[in-house]
C-alpha cells in the first residue's frame, strides 16, 4: 500500500513538471497614445499678404486622401479642394478653387512639418489678365482673454447699418444708402471684406462697392473711461456701438 500512494505521488510530480508553459502575457504601456494621422495637422486657419491685401486660408476637412476648405480675399469667399503629400520634412498641399468664377486659380502650398508656417503659390486659371503669386502663409492663432478689445463676436451697430467680423477672416457690413442727410433707403446692401486687427486698428478690405469706393477702410476701436473694455468702432466718418447681450 506504500508502495501504490508512493508511486502515484510521483507520477503526479512527473505530470506537473513536463505540463506546456502558459504563453507569455504581452506587456502593456498604460501610457501609450495613438499618433494623430499627419493630414488631421493641416486643419486650420492660415493667413498671408496676397497682392497687398490679406489671404485667409482655412482648411476644416481631411482624410488620406482629400483635403477641403475656402478661401477669403476682399470678400470674396471660394471653395477650396485637394490632396496633401509628404516631400522630405515638408507636406505638399495642392488646393482647387472650383473654376466657376474669372478669379479662381490653383494654390500650391508648402509647408514645415509642424504646419505653422507654408510657402504659397497661386497660380490663375485665366493667366491672360491675371498674374501669378508668390506668398508666405503663417498659421493663425486666436490669444485667449483678449475679448474686451476684440471685434470677434460681437456686432456693430450704427446709424447706417451693422458690422460683423468673423474669426476666419471675413467681415459684413449690412447697410441702408443714404439718400440724403436725413434720410436712408429702405433696402438694405450687405457689404462683404477681409479684415485683420493690429492693436486698436482694424484694417478692411472691401470688395467693389459704392459705400466705401477707395475699397480699404480703417476703424479704432473705443474704449470705456478706464480702457477696460471697448465699446464700440469709429471709421470712415461713421461711429458703430458695441452690442452686448445683457
Amino acid at each position: 500500500m506504500k508502495y501504490t500512494i508512493t508511486t502515484l505521488a510521483c507520477a503526479v510530480i512527473l505530470g506537473a513538471c513536463s505540463a506546456p508553459a502558459a504563453p507569455p502575457v504581452a506587456a502593456t504601456d498604460s501610457t501609450a497614445v495613438a499618433s494623430t494621422p499627419p493630414e488631421q495637422n493641416a486643419i486650420g486657419l492660415y493667413k498671408g499678404d496676397f497682392g497687398g491685401a490679406p489671404i485667409f486660408i482655412t482648411i476644416n476637412y481631411t482624410s488620406p486622401n482629400h483635403l477641403a476648405g475656402y478661401n477669403v480675399h476682399k470678400g470674396l469667399r471660394r471653395n477650396l479642394s485637394g490632396a496633401m503629400k509628404q516631400e522630405g520634412d515638408s507636406w505638399v498641399i495642392s488646393l482647387n478653387e472650383p473654376g466657376d468664377h474669372p478669379y479662381d486659380g490653383h494654390f500650391e502650398l508648402v509647408f514645415d512639418k509642424e504646419f505653422t508656417t507654408a510657402k504659397a503659390h497661386w497660380t490663375p486659371l485665366d493667366k491672360k489678365t491675371l498674374q501669378e503669386k508668390s506668398f508666405t502663409l503663417s498659421r493663425v492663432k486666436h490669444t485667449d482673454g483678449t475679448e474686451d478689445a476684440s471685434v470677434l463676436n460681437y456686432p456693430f451697430t450704427s446709424d447706417q447699418g451693422e458690422m460683423y467680423f468673423d474669426e476666419d477672416g471675413s467681415c459684413l457690413f449690412d447697410y441702408y444708402p443714404k439718400l440724403t442727410d436725413t434720410t436712408n433707403a429702405e433696402q438694405s446692401i450687405t457689404l462683404k471684406g477681409t479684415w485683420e486687427q493690429r492693436g486698436d486698428t482694424i484694417r478692411v478690405n472691401w470688395q467693389p462697392n459704392e459705400q466705401f469706393p477707395k475699397r480699404n477702410s480703417i476703424f479704432i476701436l473705443q474704449f470705456n473711461e478706464d480702457k477696460s473694455y471697448s465699446t464700440g468702432l469709429e471709421g470712415e466718418d461713421i461711429t458703430f456701438n458695441k452690442m452686448v447681450a445683457g
